[in-house]
């Protein structure tokens, strides 16, 4: 059997307490095929050692998305999970990396949470863009009109 995985952003409503409303879900939807495949590359990670080869990579991550697992491109949204490794000496450089802290945690509704990831990500393309990152370069003009394809090319494991 072939393994297939379907990774989906979705929302679920808190209705617990005085005020309802809707927060951020994962949804990873797999055939047998498809766990045995994630619970493998969950094994692999951890046998790894968590020492960084890179400063930008304090956590050792490697990255499971739609283009580089057997997700179903067809049907899976364009989302990535990092999977990193946190070691007693790593711990303080992968929280700084990743702006994690205590008042970092998001909880509440996911409007006002996206509002602020989307305001922190134009900044982020913005200041790439200054520098010329190649990966930043304008869209064609297909692709912002909305008729660009959706999903990812499949990448060998």
């Amino acid at each position: 059997m072939k393994p297939e995985i379907i990774l989906k952003e979705w929302f679920a409503v808190n209705a617990e307490g005085t005020k309802e409303y809707p927060y951020p879900v994962i949804v990873i939807l797999a055939n047998k095929a498809g766990w045995q495949y994630l619970a493998q590359r969950c094994r692999w990670m951890a046998t790894r050692r968590g020492i960084p080869r890179d400063p930008h990579n304090p956590d050792d991550h490697s990255h499971l998305s739609s283009r580089d697992c057997d997700a179903n491109s067809r049907l899976t949204d364009e989302i990535e999970f990092r999977l990193g490794i946190i070691t007693t000496s790593n711990r303080k450089a992968v929280m700084k990396r990743y702006g994690i802290t205590a008042r970092s945690r998001r909880r509440g509704s996911l409007i006002p949470r996206f509002e602020r990831l989307i305001r922190l990500a134009k900044e982020e393309e913005k200041a790439a863009r200054s520098v010329g990152q190649p990966w930043l370069r304008s869209p064609p003009k297909a692709a912002a009109r909305g008729s660009r394809r959706q999903g990812g090319t499949r990448m060998r494991r």
